[in-house]
């Protein structure tokens, strides 16, 4: 898995678009890693719409309920229509200088969402 700590979604489809991340926080108790069983769903506070031909990039460091060592994937909302989640898993350091840029076009009913770097 590659570190990250930041996630940039392009906006190139015919609709309005939202960032939401998806996590599992690491426990280290006693020695033994795990994470948690169920993803967990954080979105923006505040104006968060990406309008056609907009971005946006959310700098995990920022987000408190995100830990160092989760594992976080992008889920892309489109409004009014089908959301997509990010098939690939990175792992969230705060000292992490790489981004994760997903670029999501198409129609409100049939989006794609692809990893561009």
């Amino acid at each position: 898995m590659n570190s990250i700590r930041y996630f940039k979604l392009k906006n190139d489809g015919g609709f309005v678009a939202r960032i939401k991340v998806l996590y599992k926080n690491m426990n280290n108790e006693g020695g033994n890693v795990s994470y948690d069983a169920e993803w967990i769903e954080w979105e923006m506070k505040g104006y968060d719409d990406i309008c056609v031909c907009g971005e946006r990039t959310v700098d995990l460091k920022d987000v408190s309920e995100i830990k160092e060592g989760a594992v976080v994937k992008l889920k892309a909302v489109v409004v009014l229509g089908k959301d997509k989640i990010a098939s690939e898993v990175f792992d969230f350091y705060k000292d992490a200088s790489d981004m994760a840029t997903y670029r999501i076009s198409g129609t409100t009913l049939k989006p794609k969402l692809s990893l561009q770097k």
